[in-house]
């Protein structure tokens, strides 16, 4: 799993909480873009086992995943945003079966979160996908500096694929 966030204090210990008892969990990397709250020590302190990566100053989201793959290890690469609100082991179970399953090679997702207080599909945004490594390694330099673009770049990337 990676997980991007920028002051996310308020909800990414209930993600990481989801996400460290999930049992098909490998690992989880959480990139912090720069937060200026309490962001970090939420994630310090919760007793789940997570690659920490802090950048000193906010470059973008794009910049946050690129950062997540390089330290991630699995073919697979989940990403999820920070601010989810209830998340369960059920989402993640359905968000990644597609590809387990050989059905696909991108999965979007469609989630809660707090900030917009809304539930429903945003398909071409949405931040929380699984994805292939071996698809996105050779555009990190790109994604860096996408921004919150990151997600029409992944689109991009696999328009050609199923």
């Amino acid at each position: 799993m990676i997980i991007p966030i920028f002051n996310e204090e308020k909800t990414i210990g209930d993600v990481i909480k989801i996400v460290g008892s999930w049992p098909m969990q490998p690992e989880i990397v959480v990139v912090d873009d720069g937060s200026t709250d309490g962001s970090d020590l939420v994630v310090k302190n919760l007793g789940v086992k997570v690659s920490y990566i802090k950048l000193k100053q906010n470059h973008g989201k794009g910049w946050a995943i690129a950062c997540g793959i390089k330290e991630s290890l699995g073919e697979v690469l989940v990403f999820l945003d920070g601010d989810i609100v209830g998340l369960t082991h059920k989402d993640l179970e359905k968000l990644i079966a597609p590809i387990l399953n050989n059905r696909t090679d991108m999965v979007l997702g469609a989630v809660r979160f707090l900030r917009l207080k809304f539930l429903g599909p945003v398909p071409a945004i949405s931040g929380e996908r699984v994805i292939l490594r071996k698809n996105v390694t050779s555009h990190l330099e790109t994604m860096k500096t996408t921004g919150y673009g990151v997600e029409m770049l992944l689109n991009k990337i696999h328009a050609n694929y199923e």
